[in-house]
């Protein structure tokens, strides 16, 4: 997608389920305690920009967190879910912006955007969220803090993502190859079924069976 051009229904449709599927992501690795260490919610959000781009990845980014903690009480709204609005916000942005008009590699796209989504919730930290509960820490403490927090959550991501990256996009390749092959937007069993309609008339039946064109 070209910057400033407005989402089409089929990429609004795909920011759904990508908040859809990182609100049940994490409430599956919080059944079992494990959200706090492997951070699940920024999953959606930095797939979800490698694939659909810089304005999806920021909408998903946004969506999520807000979504899950309306919907499920986790993360808090307060300060918590605001926070990771900021930071998966950054996530989703910047690994579209990297990946899809920079066209750099997944990986370094993904490692950049996990380090300005740390860098800007750091500095966000400082600004503003101490005024809602947090620590009142120096911008240096919280880039540490940021920096050191949720490592494995930051290896799950460097491990995870590029592979599920590679098989969305050969899924929604060979689908797209389909459609085109069919000259048709729709299905494929539809358009195929589309295209034996319109050549039915223009085919004369012979009496052995066969078909032939006149």
């Amino acid at each position: 997608m070209r910057p400033g051009t407005c989402l089409s229904l089929r990429s609004l449709v795909r920011c759904a389920l990508f908040v859809a599927a990182g609100i049940v992501l994490g409430q599956l690795f919080h059944l079992v305690g494990m959200g706090p260490t492997f951070l699940p919610l920024h999953l959606p959000a930095q797939i979800g920009g490698l694939l659909l781009g810089a304005q999806a990845g920021l909408l998903i980014g946004i969506c999520t967190p807000l979504a899950s903690s309306l919907l499920t009480g986790m993360p808090p709204l307060l300060p918590m879910a605001l926070r990771m609005v900021v930071e998966m916000g950054a996530y989703g942005y910047l690994a579209g912006l990297l990946h899809r008009n920079l066209r750099l590699a997944p990986l370094p796209s993904l490692l950049g955007a996990i380090l300005g989504g740390r860098l800007l919730m750091a500095v966000a930290d400082s600004l503003f969220f101490w005024h809602l509960g947090l620590p009142r820490l120096s911008v240096a403490q919280n880039i540490w803090l940021a920096f050191s927090f949720g490592l494995p959550g930051v290896c799950l991501q460097l491990a995870l993502v590029p592979s599920v990256l590679a098989l969305l996009k050969r899924h929604l390749g060979e689908a797209r190859c389909r459609d085109r092959d069919l000259g048709s937007p729709l299905p494929g069993f539809l358009a195929e079924q589309a295209r034996k309609g319109l050549e039915a008339p223009a085919r004369r039946l012979q009496p052995g069976g066969e078909e032939e064109s006149p």
